[in-house]
């Protein structure tokens, strides 16, 4: 059954980070508001009790973002956003948690401010998210808050302390650890970390990249890292992509993906995977009749023979 439909809502990002390019890309999107009625409604009828994960670029640059979560709320659905916490502010989260959000995910991709800060290419941009737990915590009946770390070869030395300190951090609901991908909005090609333009952000330490997800996982097996999302296999999983990357992680040899996540992109068009073709388009098609057509099925049957490994397989949609 779909579990989580991810939408991207805003396809420009006035950050600067360096695994990823949304930067160069224009601000807006296709979808409208009356679009995401029609969307919500859509996605309620083929699950009542779906996810809905608002990202972008930066969602938080949409002036009609609080509206829009709204219209799921309507729905019965739970929404979330993936942001990058720079435009935080007291008037801000309290329209997000009156709209009804349920959940933020916040990057931040260091356990030392100056780590996060030339990461992202954005100075301040650490301090600015500290203060924005703040305020989410100060505010009754908010949503809950987790923060992100993207692992690359500028922020691993520092991924105990992040994950040791995030556990103490009274705010925070969970810990969620994120594989690095070929950078986004870039061209896909093979062996990507090879390349000479993405190979600086790909850790090539192999000791230092065992010594740091052993710990990980003793601390997890002690349970000193409740708060931490993956499991000890699943870190298992992270360092054996880490140490050979063509080698897919999953035992079952199977992507779980192509029956419970679905995606929407910022030109409407929607896909069971991003590596696959589109399905449709939610601006002409109706994402119910999508969603259990002939073509789906096919592409699920493709998507079943995949063995690549993808932030989907790896993080977001990971299973035993």
């Amino acid at each position: 059954m779909l579990k989580n439909c991810s939408i991207k809502i805003e396809s420009g990002c006035f950050f600067k980070c360096e695994m990823c390019y949304f930067w160069k890309r224009k601000k807006g999107s296709n979808i409208y508001v009356k679009d995401f009625d029609k969307i919500f409604r859509s996605l309620a009828k083929i699950n009542p009790n779906m996810q809905v994960s608002l990202y972008g670029g930066e969602p938080l640059m949409r002036q009609d973002i609080f509206e829009i979560i709204q219209l799921a709320t309507n729905q019965g659905l739970k929404s979330n956003i993936c942001t990058n916490g720079f435009l935080l502010n007291k008037k801000v989260v309290k329209k997000l948690s009156e709209a009804g959000l349920y959940d933020m995910y916040i990057s931040l991709d260091g356990y030392k401010k100056e780590t996060h800060d030339k990461i992202r290419g954005q100075i301040g941009s650490y301090d600015k998210i500290i203060n924005a737990f703040e305020i989410i915590n100060g505010i009754k009946n908010s949503f809950y808050v987790s923060p992100t770390f993207v692992i690359l070869k500028q922020n691993i030395k520092e991924l105990i302390d992040f994950v040791v300190w995030a556990e103490k951090y009274r705010f925070t609901k969970e810990i969620s650890l994120q594989v690095l991908e070929q950078p986004l909005n870039t061209p896909l090609i093979e062996y990507w970390y090879r390349d000479k333009r993405y190979s600086h952000l790909w850790p090539d330490d192999i000791i230092l990249i065992k010594t740091i997800f052993q710990k990980l996982i003793n601390l997890k097996k002690k349970g000193k890292l409740s708060k931490l999302k993956q499991t000890t296999n699943q870190l298992k999983g992270y360092e054996k992509y880490y140490l050979f990357p063509e080698v897919f992680v999953k035992k079952q040899n199977e992507c779980n993906v192509q029956n419970e996540y679905l995606n929407i992109y910022d030109d409407g068009d929607v896909k069971m995977c991003n590596k696959m073709e589109p399905l449709g388009n939610v601006l002409n098609d109706d994402l119910y009749e999508l969603w259990y057509s002939f073509e789906a099925n096919k592409i699920r049957n493709k998507m079943k023979l995949c063995k690549t490994n993808c932030m989907q397989v790896l993080t977001t949609a990971y299973k035993e």
